[in-house]
């Protein structure tokens, strides 16, 4: 997917949290980074930031920040899921247990 940061331009990027939208999602990597470049190039003055792979525009008083963001790890959210499901067992062997 793809991630718009936000700040002013006078902001400091390390004190102050962006404001944040999701441009895009469910999205191949290839994808996510055209939507990036073509958003960033949208804008009046703009350019990509190799250290941080990210592109970029300034519009106005406004900076923008073009993230590419993974989705999250499916055996991560797998082994949420198999968590929960386990809590929940739990939760009833003990409810039977006490009644």
């Amino acid at each position: 997917g793809v991630i718009r940061q936000t700040w002013p331009l006078d902001a400091d990027p390390a004190r102050s949290a962006p404001d944040q939208l999701v441009v895009a999602s469910r999205r191949s990597a290839s994808d996510a980074a055209n939507i990036a470049r073509t958003e960033a190039l949208a804008l009046p003055r703009s350019g990509y930031h190799k250290p941080s792979r990210a592109w970029w525009g300034v519009e106005g008083d406004r900076f923008h920040r073009f993230v590419v963001q993974a989705p999250p790890p499916r055996k991560a959210m797998v082994a949420l899921a198999a968590g929960v499901v386990g809590l929940g067992v739990l939760a009833l062997m003990r409810r039977k247990v006490k009644a």
